[in-house]
Parts: C-alpha cells; structure tokens; sequence
C-alpha cells in the first residue's frame, strides 16, 4: 500500500486530513529508521543504558497481555 493509499483509507475512514498524514509520517519515519537510535537523553535521565522497544514489549507488553484478566467482569 502506497502512503497516499494509507492517506485516503484514513480520510475515507473519519480522520481529518491532517490527522491522516501525521499518522502516515510517523509510520513513514518507523519503516525507514529514522528513529532507531537513542541519543543520551535516557541515560542522563535515569542513569541507565537505554534499551530498544523490542526488548521493552517482550518484558513488559508480553507478560501483561498473557496475564488473566482480574476483576473485568
């Protein structure tokens, strides 16, 4: 699927113009790359190395949906 493809479903879906292609962009800059480093922010802020999302939704994301669904009745 081309972006503007991706664009027009959304627009023809509800979503404002704007929204469509803000929401493209952000997909666009994942597809590419364009944010798979970290600078030295999380460091400087935390102390600690930082780690890629991946490594975060195996330890986090992963247990939490695999987990019984407590007091949802």
């Amino acid at each position: 699927m081309t972006d503007q493809a991706a664009v027009d479903g959304m627009v023809q879906a509800g979503l404002p113009l704007w929204l469509a292609e803000r929401v493209v962009e952000v997909l666009r800059d994942l597809r590419t790359g364009r944010h798979g480093s970290t600078g030295t922010g999380v460091r400087s802020l935390t102390g600690h190395e930082p780690h890629a999302f991946e490594d975060f939704a195996r330890a986090v994301v992963a247990p939490a949906l695999d987990a019984p669904e407590e007091g949802l009745t």
